[in-house]
C-alpha cells in the first residue's frame, strides 16, 4: 500500500528499532514479499482472526514429512517412537517459547493437552469439571466460547459478571463448593488486556478457586509469561490456537493445565483410544481410565484416539519459522506495538469537513482503568457520518473490500463488548433475534469493524 512519504518517515523515527524486528526497513520487505506472495495486491488487516503462514513453514514442513518418516504414535515402532519424542519435545516448545517457561523444573509444573483448538479446550473444561456443588462466574465481555461452558454447568450457580464485579465475589465459605472463575488474556474485539495479574487478584482472594483462562488473542502477539507470578497465582486451565499465532495447522490447540489442578477435571463419559489401560467386553461394562493406578501425565487422559501427529510436526516447523523470521513472541510484541500506536492515533484524528470524527473506537473492561495492561493490537471501531451517527458495519466491510483492505466486521464472537459498546440489553438482542437480524446482517448499524496490527 502506498503511504506518503512524511508520515512513513515520521512513523519510522517514532517506532525506532521496535519495528521490523530490528532489521533494515527493505530487508524487513523482502521478507513480506518473499514470504508472503498472497498479499501482494491486498492489505490484510484481519489477524486476530487468523494469520497467513509464511512461504518457507509450508517448504520445511513438505521437506520433514518427505525425509523423514512418522507414525502413529500408538505403535511401538521405530517412527512411532520418533512421532512420540517429536510430540513431547514440542509440548516443551509451547511451554517455553508461548508460557514463558524456560526453566526445566518449572515446565514440570505444567501439561499440554492437544485439542483441536482454543474452543475445543475450553469446551474439555467445561466437560470434564465437577459441576455439583460448583460455582461458574465468567466475565460479560467473553468471547462466546468462553460463554459457552455455563452450558455445561447443569444446576451449578452460573454468574456473568463485569470486570470490577468479579474481583468482589466473596470467597466461598463452604469447602464443598467448588469455584471456577473464566476470563480472557486479552479481548478479540477491542484488544484490551487483562494478563495474568488479574488471575493473581483472582487466586488472593479465592485461594481454592479454579481459573480458566482464553489466552486465544492473547499469545498470538505476545508470551504470557507464566513465570512471572507464583505457581499459587497462575490460572490452573489456559486455552489457546495456534493459527493464530503462527498460520498453522488450522485444526490444532491446546489447553494447557497446571498440574496440581489437574485432578480436578473428571473423566467425561467418552473415551477414545490411548486413554483406556483396560476396558471389558461385555456387561456389566467397565473401563479403567489411563494412568488411573499409576499416575502419569495428564494429557493421556484427554487425549480420545490417535493425535494429529503431522498437525504437531507441522506446527513444529512453523515455530522453526516463526522464530527465524521474528525472533521471539517479545519481538513480535514490540513490533506490532509500535503499530498499534500509529494505527490508533492516525485513526483518532480522522475527520468529516464538518469536524466531526470519522471514527469512534471500542474498549473493554474499562471498570479496571489503569489497571489493565497496554492493549494488545487489535482496534475495535465503528465509522460514522457527518452527523456523528453509525456506519453500516456491511457497508463498511464493502467501502474496505473495494479499496483492497481486509477486515472484519460484525458481532465478532463477543457480544458482551457489543451490549457495553452500544447499550444493548438483553431485550433489544432478543428483539433484533426475533425480527430475524443477526450479527452478520446487512442494515445493521451498531456493529462494530475490527482491523489487526502486524
Amino acid at each position: 500500500m502506498h503511504r506518503p512519504a512524511h508520515i512513513h518517515r515520521t512513523f519510522l523515527d517514532d517506532a525506532g528499532s521496535d519495528y521490523a524486528y530490528g532489521l533494515d526497513v527493505d530487508a524487513f520487505q523482502q521478507i513480506i514479499n518473499t514470504e508472503y506472495p498472497a498479499l501482494h495486491t491486498t492489505t490484510y488487516l484481519d489477524h486476530a482472526a487468523s494469520t497467513p503462514p509464511p512461504r518457507s513453514t509450508l517448504t520445511n514442513f513438505a521437506e520433514k514429512v518427505s525425509n523423514s518418516l512418522y507414525s502413529n504414535p500408538h505403535s511401538r515402532s521405530t517412527s512411532s517412537t520418533a512421532t512420540t519424542l517429536a510430540i513431547e519435545r514440542c509440548r516443551g516448545r509451547i511451554l517455553n517459547e508461548l508460557f514463558g517457561l524456560t526453566d526445566p523444573a518449572a515446565r514440570a509444573e505444567w501439561d499440554v493437552v492437544f485439542t483441536s483448538g482454543a474452543t475445543a479446550a475450553l469446551k474439555l473444561v467445561g466437560d470434564a469439571f465437577p459441576w455439583q456443588n460448583a460455582r461458574y462466574a465468567y466475565l460479560k465481555e467473553s468471547h462466546t466460547s468462553l460463554v459457552g461452558v455455563r452450558a455445561c454447568a447443569g444446576e451449578a450457580d452460573v454468574s456473568a459478571l463485569g470486570v470490577d464485579e468479579m474481583l468482589q465475589v466473596p470467597p466461598c465459605e463452604s469447602s464443598s463448593t467448588t469455584q471456577l472463575f473464566g476470563y480472557a488474556a486479552q479481548c478479540n474485539a477491542t484488544g484490551s488486556r487483562l494478563g495474568l495479574e488479574y488471575c493473581r487478584r483472582l487466586k488472593m482472594r479465592h485461594p481454592r478457586g479454579f481459573v480458566l483462562l482464553d489466552a486465544s488473542a492473547y499469545v498470538s502477539t505476545a508470551v504470557l509469561d507464566l513465570a512471572s507470578l507464583p505457581i499459587d497465582c497462575a490460572p490452573d486451565f489456559i486455552a489457546c490456537s495456534f493459527y493464530k499465532i503462527v498460520g498453522l495447522p488450522t485444526g490444532l490447540g491446546c489447553l494447557v493445565v497446571k498440574r496440581s489442578a489437574g485432578a480436578v477435571l473428571q473423566r467425561r463419559g467418552y473415551f477414545g483410544g490411548g486413554t483406556i489401560d483396560a476396558i471389558s467386553v461385555s456387561a456389566p461394562f467397565w473401563a479403567e481410565p489411563r494412568r488411573s493406578v499409576v499416575p502419569g501425565p495428564l494429557h493421556e487422559r484427554f487425549e480420545d484416539g490417535t493425535l494429529p501427529f503431522l498437525d504437531i510436526i507441522a506446527l513444529d516447523c512453523a515455530l522453526d519459522t516463526h522464530k527465524k523470521l521474528f525472533k521471539s513472541q517479545r519481538h513480535v510484541s514490540k513490533h506490532v506495538s509500535t503499530l498499534l500506536r500509529f494505527a490508533t492515533r492516525e485513526l483518532a484524528a480522522l475527520r468529516h469537513g464538518n469536524g466531526r470524527p470519522v471514527i469512534k473506537q471500542h474498549r473493554a473492561f474499562g471498570a479496571l482503568g489503569s489497571d489493565l495492561e497496554e492493549p494488545g493490537p487489535i482496534i475495535g471501531f465503528s465509522v460514522l457520518d457527518p452527523e456523528s451517527e453509525y456506519v453500516g458495519h456491511v457497508h463498511v466491510e464493502q467501502l474496505a473490500t473495494v479499496n483492497g483492505f481486509q477486515i472484519r466486521t460484525g458481532g465478532l464472537c463477543n457480544t458482551g463488548v457489543l451490549a457495553s459498546s452500544f447499550n444493548l440489553t438483553d431485550e433489544h438482542i432478543r428483539e433484533e433475534y426475533a425480527r430475524g437480524r443477526s450479527c452478520w446482517d446487512d442494515g445493521e448499524p451498531d456493529l462494530p469493524a475490527e482491523v489487526t496490527c502486524l
